[in-house]
This record gives C-alpha cells, structure tokens and sequence, in this order.
C-alpha cells in the first residue's frame, strides 16, 4: 500500500477519535495522549523511512514488528477506544475480562507473530505487498487485543498479570535468540544479505522486543496501582495528631 494512503489513513483515525473524546462530558477514562502515540509509532513503523530499510535489511524489518507489536499496540489500548466508540454509538462499553480471555488473546497474538516469522510465510510477506500488509494488520489487532485484555483486568490481578505479559514474551525471545545464533540464513528473501544482519535482527527481537514489553508490564502495574489507590485510598494522617 502506498505510504500517502497510509498516512491518510491514520490522520482520519486521530480526527475520528480526537472528535469522539471531545463529544465526551467526562473524557477521564481515555488517554488521547496515549492514543495519539500509538498513531505516531505506526507512522514511525509504516510511512517513515524505516519502512523502506524494512524492504532491505531483515533487522530493519524486526524493527518495524517490534514497534508494531510492542509500542503501537500497548499505546492504542490504553487509549481505550473500543470503549470510546461504544460510548459514542450509545452501546455498553465493554468491562473487565476474565483470565480465560486473557490467556486466549495472548495465545493468539504469540500463535499469530511466530507463524507469520515461519519462512515460507514471512518470505512470501516480503515478496507481495498484499500479504505483507495482511501481516502487519494481524500482528497489530492480536497484540493489540492482547493488551486491551491486560489493561481491562481487575486491578486486583495486577501483579500476577505482569507475570503473564512475561511469560507471552518469551517465545518471541526465544526466537530471536535462536535467529541472533544461526549460521545460515533463514529467509531466501535476505539471503544475500550479510549474515550480521540477520544476528542484528534476532538481537531485536529478544533484546529489544523483550525491554519494550518490560516497559509495559511496568506501566500495566502503575495503572494497577492507581486504580486501586483510587478504590481504596489511603487515610490521611493529620500532623501533631494527639490521643
């Protein structure tokens, strides 16, 4: 798909989703900010220049499923804009999850970024535009799907959530831990290329790929953390207090 299309495309989705938060009363429960990141970070992965590196260097193109999988995803959810387009169509927006849906959108989304890195599908990705760009649509709704489902847990999992954010990661690491040690080339599309590359893109996806998703288990327990301060403050103490 051609880059302009494309950056059309996200600028209609911050219009569409700037006017619906500015049609809200309270608009607490959203994060534009957030939103408004993740929109930029796909830009980042899919109109900037790197999307061309991409198309030539394999560790450019693990580049690009990092920011996909592990930036836009974590960001775009936390914007909460299943819940905004509910509100906006007067439809009950959707509430917490249970661990059943969370442990089926992470199994989806580490099923969905190791098939499509198999080398005949990932080979075929490169090859035609078409698939490539039906690649990067599942790899971004299942992590985002993954995400939403951790940011709409009960806070109260919290801490056991981020232990199972770890645990999705740790395929996608073992992958590029295997990649980054491989004598030979995996893919026939880069085989050309200097065998650095393709040690330089394993590194990113278990190097890099690993610290984003350690980044957003961190922010997932600062969410946590403050909806339950928020559900159960504190009881503030009055300095020089006496019994």
């Amino acid at each position: 798909m051609n880059t302009w299309v494309v950056a059309v495309e996200l600028g209609l989705l911050v219009l569409a989703y700037g006017f619906a938060v500015l049609r809200q009363p309270d608009r607490s429960p959203f994060h534009p900010a957030a939103f408004l990141a993740g929109v930029l970070a796909l830009a980042v992965a899919l109109v900037s220049p790197l999307h061309g590196v991409a198309e030539r260097s394999l560790a450019g193109h693990m580049v690009q499923h990092v920011i996909l999988v592990s930036v836009a995803a974590p960001l775009l959810a936390r914007g909460r804009p299943l819940a905004l387009a509910a509100r906006t169509l007067g439809r009950r927006e959707p509430g917490a999850v249970s661990w059943r849906w969370l442990a089926f959108t992470a199994t989806v989304q580490v099923t969905t970024l190791l098939t499509w890195h198999a080398p005949a599908l990932f080979d075929a990705a490169v090859r035609r535009p078409p698939v490539h760009e039906l690649e990067h649509a599942l790899l971004l709704i299942t992590a985002f799907a993954m995400w939403d489902a951790l940011f709409r847990l009960r806070s109260a999992q919290g801490g056991a959530a981020t232990v199972a954010l770890f645990v999705a990661t740790l395929p996608a690491m073992a992958y590029g831990f295997a990649l980054s040690l491989a004598h030979h080339p995996w893919y026939a599309t880069y085989r050309g290329h200097d065998l650095a590359d393709q040690q330089l893109a394993g590194v990113v996806m278990w190097a890099y790929g690993g610290l984003a998703a350690v980044i957003g288990g961190v922010a997932l327990g600062v969410v946590w953390l403050s909806a339950l301060e928020q559900a159960s403050p504190g009881v503030p103490t009055t300095a020089g207090r006496t019994s």
